[in-house]
């Protein structure tokens, strides 16, 4: 009889309780998971030691887990015992589901008047929705004076937007790989692509190396052990799939129609993130970890009969026939997984772990050394695995190497303004502690003082989730983003807008997980904070908490505005709460105000007044009714002047009969006001009814709206693009074997000129008179390398 381990693994990405996990052979010593440290590595000696050592770490906790799961009865994480019963896994994950209920739209008014199209050579021009002011996030779209910028399939095109009446394609120039998001400023682009990184590696004379992960993760697959390509193979249904993939940035010059590459950087890694500060870039990768293929399948053969034993990797460990392994087999079967693992990491360099980059100029492609000083590490097993590289550039230094800044340790979060960056990344997952938290140990009881039957002994209600903030000082040096100082916080955050830094200060929103899938009302067991963290000697301690707040809620938006906090949570109705950190040693709920539905992403219209967009539900929380359709897309307008009593000023609820969804509710970069005409956009897909059929194509449209304090919210039309997309291919369901779909992507202003953009092509609309087009472009097909649709690589 044979019998080999498998990892189990429970769903959802839990996060990590506190101390008190299992000791590591290797030091001897419990290692307090709640508090982020990190130190720069002093030499490429010293970085060698951390690498192995958090590796180390990792490796005998898991392995201690599964240990102790058979001492204690469980049988092991990867080893089911003979007879045992299977134990069931966690309840569903805490995140609610989106979808809304629909409330009738109020009337439309007429559209506000606007300049006609030929007011200015120059016209002013909305930008891409951005969390900081004065700080540039990268997008699928850009303008500037004249000229639009999009990013369509492989290719960058130069449009020519203004007026609109010569709305026509410029130039451009083609990318390699799959364009991610671009900066345009100041005669330069910068464009982040995916690419297959095999020819990159031959023309730099390097050899690839598989992917490394020791991520204790749910969901059926046991990431320990490495593959090529691993994390960082990209793949789609229908698409490319890369054994090794790169993230290149391609900075190319742009002279009118004509854009020319510049410089290629490669990075291992996957594109995270990225800020754009006057003309200093900064992109933030995560992954491109690379170590030994680590096991965590032990392997027990029973040989049975008299003469028979049980044996481990082909070595005797007990002299008992037995077709069953025993306790004592499966931990030492454990043991053997656990020296041959020591033995591999115990192998390694730095130079076997840390992510590598290439530059390519003119005819030239060569590897960038690795300086090991560049690097900050953790204590040891304290940080989810894997790689988080900063790297800096200078739009005006073109020839300037990047300045590199990396972690050893994942990320998942990025906040950046002018003066800093903060990284926000889950804290190590003890793998005793996911088991623990659902399930109590079999031999807990407790007798109740008349005797009665024992009852199962509740565990105490703890923290599962935690999060470690990293702060980067951009100021000192601006060529290189500087470690300043680590901290962490209970929960986890949901976006970057859950971070903001104000006056030395690291503010934080978090949903905080406890033990317990639900609590005795029915409420899922969490509690949202908002955190106050001040940096004291590169030690982030938390100053002030506001919480707890909303139990039983989850986080689905945050808002930092001055010395405010606006945080909706929902569960049922959707409490906005204005939360005041003025002190910082004592943030306040100031006030909140309960209505249907939700908001998931807030627009500061002014100091005192919010424009959000989100989903409308009736009053018992439900999503799916009228029907069963969702509930309409909603945007309501706040006012927040008196912050003891937030009012809803105004809502607009769309017919909740349309099955309809926005980008703009979980990506702000497709949510477009312009503040200089008070004009909002937002991509808008629909599909009547869930028995319309998929080869009608998408139904998506542009809308727009005149949105102030003084005039409400006041719906102006709707861009549709179905001119321009005709019949789709492929049943309707897009280009390129469905990877390109029909629906509006972006919306753009130029003055009175709304501008549409969808794989199909542009439309040009003056608000004032939006049913008919000024100008209309459309689109070649979108094609991308690797796909059937695409070129042959």
């Amino acid at each position: 009889m044979k019998i080999k381990a498998t990892l189990l693994v429970v769903a959802g990405a839990v996060a990590p309780f506190a101390a008190g996990c299992s000791d590591s052979p290797a030091t001897g010593e419990s290692i307090d998971l709640t508090q982020a440290t990190l130190r720069r590595a002093q030499s490429c000696e010293d970085l060698t030691r951390a690498l192995r050592d958090d590796a180390r770490s990792k490796m005998n906790r898991r392995i201690d887990a599964e240990i102790r799961a058979i001492r204690e009865g469980y049988g092991s994480y990867g080893y089911a015992v003979p007879g045992a019963e299977d134990e069931a896994g966690p309840a569903e994950g805490a995140g609610a589901s989106a979808s809304a209920g629909a409330a009738p739209p109020p009337s439309t008014p007429s559209a506000p008047s606007a300049p006609s199209t030929s007011a200015s050579p120059a016209p002013a021009h909305s930008d891409t929705e951005t969390q900081v002011q004065g700080v540039d996030e990268a997008d699928i779209v850009k303008a500037d004076g004249t000229r639009l910028y999009v990013l369509h399939g492989q290719k960058l095109l130069i449009v020519n937007a203004w007026p609109a009446p010569t709305l026509g394609v410029a130039g451009g120039s083609d990318i390699e790989g799959e364009p991610k998001e671009m900066f345009v400023a100041d005669g330069k682009a910068v464009v982040f692509s995916t690419v297959n990184g095999d020819p990159i590696y031959a023309a730099a004379g390097v050899v690839p190396r598989s992917s490394y992960s020791d991520t204790y993760s749910y969901g059926g697959y046991a990431p320990g052990v490495a593959t090529a390509g691993g994390a960082d193979s990209v793949g789609y249904y229908g698409g490319p799939s890369y054994a090794h993939a790169l993230t290149k940035v391609t900075v190319l010059t742009i002279a009118g129609s004509t854009a020319s590459v510049a410089r290629e950087l490669y990075f291992e890694g996957s594109y995270l993130s990225s800020r754009r500060v006057g003309s200093k870039v900064r992109v933030v990768l995560e992954g491109g970890a690379h170590g030994p293929q680590l096991a965590y399948s032990p392997t027990i053969v029973s040989t049975g009969g008299a003469a028979g034993g049980v044996a481990v990797g082909g070595a005797p460990v007990s002299s008992t026939p037995s077709t069953t392994p025993t306790q004592a087999d499966q931990i030492a079967a454990w043991e053997v997984v656990r020296s041959k693992n020591d033995a591999l990491i115990a192998a390694t360099t730095y130079a076997d772990w840390t992510p590598q980059s290439i530059t390519k100029d003119g005819g030239a492609t060569r590897a960038t050394p690795t300086s090991c000083s560049d690097f900050y590490v953790p204590t040891a097993g304290s940080t989810e695995f894997g790689m988080t590289q900063i790297e800096s550039f200078d739009l005006d230094a073109p020839a300037d190497p990047p300045r590199s800044s990396a972690i050893v340790g994942a990320v998942e979060t990025v906040y950046g303004d002018t003066t800093s960056m903060v990284l926000a990344g889950r804290a190590y997952v003890d793998p005793w502690t996911i088991r623990s938290a659902y399930a109590p140990p079999p031999a807990a009881t407790t007798t109740t003082p008349n005797g009665a039957q024992p009852t199962t002994a509740p565990l105490p209600s703890v923290t599962i989730d935690f999060t470690h903030l990293h702060l980067f000082d951009l100021a000192s040096d601006p060529s290189q983003a500087l470690y300043a100082g680590s901290g962490t916080v209970p929960g986890s955050v949901k976006d970057q807008f859950s971070l903001d830094q104000k006056d030395g200060h690291v503010r934080v929103t978090t949903t905080e997980t406890r033990t317990g899938a639900y609590r005795s009302d029915g409420k899922q067991n969490t509690v949202s904070h908002v955190f106050v963290l001040e940096n004291r000697s590169g030690r982030l301690r938390i100053q002030g908490d506001a919480g707890p707040i909303a139990p039983g809620e989850q986080l689905y938006a945050t808002r930092y505005v001055g010395d405010k906090a606006y945080v909706v949570t929902w569960h049922v109705t959707d409490p906005l709460f204005v939360v005041d950190l003025s002190n910082a040693s004592r943030p306040t709920v100031l006030g909140q105000l309960q209505i249907p539905g939700f908001s998931e992403y807030m627009h500061p219209l002014d100091d005192t007044h919010l424009l959000t967009i989100g989903r409308e539900t009736d009053d018992t929380g439900h999503q799916h009714t009228n029907g069963g359709y969702w509930y309409g897309i909603a945007i309501q307008l706040f006012d927040v002047t008196n912050p003891l009593q937030p009012k809803l000023q105004q809502k607009y609820v769309y017919d909740g009969g349309e099955y309809a969804t926005t980008e703009a509710a979980n990506n702000h970069k497709a949510f477009t006001y312009f503040d200089d005409k008070k004009l909002l956009a937002f991509p808008y897909v629909r599909q009547v009814g869930y028995g319309a059929s998929a080869t009608d194509g998408p139904s998506s449209t542009l809308e727009v709206f005149h949105v102030d304090v003084a005039g409400g919210i006041q719906k102006i039309g709707s861009v549709d693009h179905s001119s321009l997309l005709g019949t789709l291919p492929n049943g309707g369901y897009g280009y390129c074997g469905g990877y390109y779909d029909g629906a509006v992507r972006r919306g753009v202003f130029f003055e009175n000129v709304v501008y549409s953009i969808s794989y199909g092509g542009i439309l040009a609309n003056d608000v004032s008179r939006i049913a008919t087009p000024l100008a209309s472009l459309k689109l070649d097909a979108p094609v991308l390398q690797g796909l059937s649709c695409g070129i042959a690589e």
